[in-house]
């Protein structure tokens, strides 16, 4: 369920429709970047693939019904500092992202959630996050938390070795054909039109392209 277009009565009204259930609410919170993936693909693109995981986890958890997913808008600006002289990209330090991830969490632990899953799209955020998600859970054994609310931190990249094993080709680094495909997934052809499908095509089929090979890197490999 995504929350952003409901009202607090609304979610409210679904929260007390979980617990009424015995389904355990888990909210998901996408965390991404704003940086430069190449000349064709989106500066938000690791949020946007973040943001796509995670309506997939709400659409099977409803359609399992093992828990209640509760979608929240996501963080979409942290430490991208390697990429900070290109246009667009907009990088904050570690210790801001990771004061914001850490409020984030605590709030909606707060607010009475049974887990918090950060899905994330931007390898850089992952030290952050799984500290955050020790320090959260370690507080609640210290605090002596009868019942221990545990966060999640899914990592969407972690399937692209699988992903490289069932097209048969080897994954890249940074905006590779792997992040191509998951972003052409996550956007539709609202933003990938026919026209910037061709443009690309056309783009990649010249001498300025980066050189074929098995990692098709498409953007600038940096990371």
């Amino acid at each position: 369920m995504d929350v952003s277009p409901l009202s607090s009565i609304d979610l409210a009204r679904a929260r007390e429709a979980s617990a009424a259930a015995g389904r355990p609410a888990v909210a998901l919170l996408p965390t991404g970047a704003c940086e430069q993936h190449g000349p064709f693909l989106p500066l938000g693109c690791d949020t946007a693939i973040a943001r796509a995981v995670a309506e997939q986890v709400d659409l099977r958890a409803a359609k399992e019904g093992a828990f209640d997913a509760y979608r929240f808008p996501p963080i979409d600006y942290s430490p991208v500092q390697t990429a900070v002289s290109y246009a667009g990209t907009v990088s904050v330090s570690q210790d801001v992202f990771r004061t914001q991830v850490d409020a984030v969490i605590r709030e909606l632990l707060r607010q009475g959630f049974d887990a918090v899953a950060v899905v994330n799209g931007h390898g850089i955020n992952t030290p952050c996050l799984l500290e955050k998600a020790h320090d959260v859970l370690d507080a609640q054994f210290r605090d002596g938390v009868p019942v221990r609310r545990p966060v999640l931190v899914v990592d969407t990249f972690k399937a692209n070795a699988e992903i490289a094993r069932r097209f048969g080709r080897e994954a890249g680094f940074h905006a590779d054909w792997i992040e191509l495909l998951l972003a052409m997934a996550a956007y539709g052809t609202g933003v990938f039109t026919p026209e910037r499908v061709a443009a690309y095509r056309a783009w990649a089929s010249t001498p300025a392209a980066p050189p074929s090979a098995p990692s098709s890197i498409v953007g600038i490999p940096i990371e």
